[in-house]
């Protein structure tokens, strides 16, 4: 019932929109801030209109498993932003 999707490009927002429809509770994780996703800006705000969830500057550090590899749990290690880059991203 708890999805995480990792990263906001096009696939990923796709994704989270598809398995919130199917009931599920969709958090998406991206490790830079809002505005820097590379997703269409119409996905996006339809993907919030339909409840996904999503956490800003945060990055996977570690997947919690059982002993019998099923996952429970996901550890987040929290971003901050940097200067910007020559792509013009931080």
């Amino acid at each position: 019932k708890n999805v995480v999707v990792i990263g906001a490009g096009n696939v990923a927002i796709d994704a989270a929109r598809t398995v919130q429809r199917y009931g599920s509770d969709v958090t998406v994780v991206y490790r830079r801030m809002k505005s820097d996703m590379p997703a269409n800006k119409d996905e996006i705000k339809g993907a919030e209109i339909e409840g996904v969830n999503f956490l800003f500057l945060c990055n996977p550090k570690e997947i919690l498993a059982d002993t019998s590899d099923k996952v429970r749990g996901i550890v987040l290690m929290k971003m901050a932003s940097g200067d910007i880059d020559l792509s013009n991203r931080r």
